[in-house]
């Protein structure tokens, strides 16, 4: 649920409309898991089911016709039908999401290889937040690698940020760039890998963008 949804909700003033605008809202939500959808149709009487017993017709009519940008109601005959607006499309809104950190995990892959070609060359070292390079790796005379991902896996990328943070995740990548990437170790499953060293990092009390150490063997998603 987005902040604006919850808002919009907490707008309602009518509990009988508050009622109804919920039930609507998780149908919608549950009916998005299998395909997307936009809208429902009920009966008066199916919208009775989950109401008080004195909620006759009249009564439903009078809580719905309450203003509200949630959704837009039409009444036909015995049929209500709810059409979420686009802003509050709980599914639309994560595919914006969604696709809108695959963006930043490409845009941010696209500049840290080029970052590394500046610093093979000219051994000048950025202000690395996230501990790509290391004061560990700055005194070793090393030959940093470029980030190389999969399509695949800016989708694990994406769903690992949409679950912990985009923070989070850029913080474990810096952690697998360390121990993996440099060393040229095998990864076979780069969002189980990262999703490992997340939850050790919560488990921790380790937030992202701090330094996270620990030995290269403690992960076994790879």
């Amino acid at each position: 649920m987005s902040l604006d949804l919850l808002k919009q909700i907490i707008q309602l003033e009518n509990l009988l409309t508050l009622r109804i605008h919920l039930r609507e809202l998780i149908e919608i939500d549950n009916l998005n898991i299998k395909a997307p959808f936009t809208a429902v149709s009920k009966t008066f009487k199916e919208i009775k089911l989950v109401l008080p017993d004195y909620c006759r017709p009249c009564i439903i009519k009078d809580a719905i016709s309450k203003k509200s940008d949630i959704f837009d109601i039409s009444v036909n005959d015995k049929v209500i039908r709810f059409e979420i607006n686009d802003n509050f499309n709980c599914r639309r809104r994560k595919d914006e999401c969604f696709n809108q950190y695959i963006s930043l995990f490409k845009e941010f892959i696209a500049d840290f290889n080029q970052t590394v070609i500046s610093v093979n060359s000219s051994n000048v070292f950025p202000d690395d937040s996230f501990d790509f390079f290391s004061a560990q790796n700055e005194k070793q005379d090393i030959h940093f690698q470029f980030i190389k991902i999969k399509d695949y896996e800016y989708d694990d990328l994406a769903q690992l940020a949409m679950q912990y943070s985009y923070n989070y995740v850029i913080t474990a990548l810096s952690t697998v760039y360390n121990n993996y990437i440099l060393h040229e170790r095998e990864i076979t499953n780069l969002g189980g890998l990262l999703r490992t060293i997340i939850i050790s990092m919560i488990n921790n009390s380790t937030g992202p963008g701090s330094s996270f150490s620990t030995g290269s063997d403690n992960f076994s998603a790879a």
